[in-house]
């Protein structure tokens, strides 16, 4: 949060950002996979199997991930466009 206030993006005043947290189950990641493409959010954070879900529900928001197995193997990352891990 400290290098997007520095960049000028201020949570609540100059970006809305919207937290969710699956509990680690997948039929709720899917529900909020659905609710960000309803929402029309800019960009999905993801992590772990959430990403799949993320992709499944959406081809058009790009999604933003930190934790994937094998992106590749898993086939994550057969939309490049929409789809990048950050380091």
């Amino acid at each position: 949060m400290d290098r997007l206030r520095q960049l000028g993006w201020i949570d609540g005043r100059t970006v809305a950002i919207e937290y969710r947290w699956s509990q680690g189950r997948a039929e709720r990641a899917a529900e909020i996979a659905a609710e960000f493409v309803r929402l029309k959010v800019d960009v999905i954070v993801a992590a772990g199997p959430a990403v799949t879900t993320a992709k499944q529900a959406t081809t058009v928001i790009p999604i933003v991930f930190a934790l994937a197995n094998d992106p590749v193997r898993s086939g994550t990352l057969h939309a490049p466009k929409t789809v990048t891990q950050y380091h």
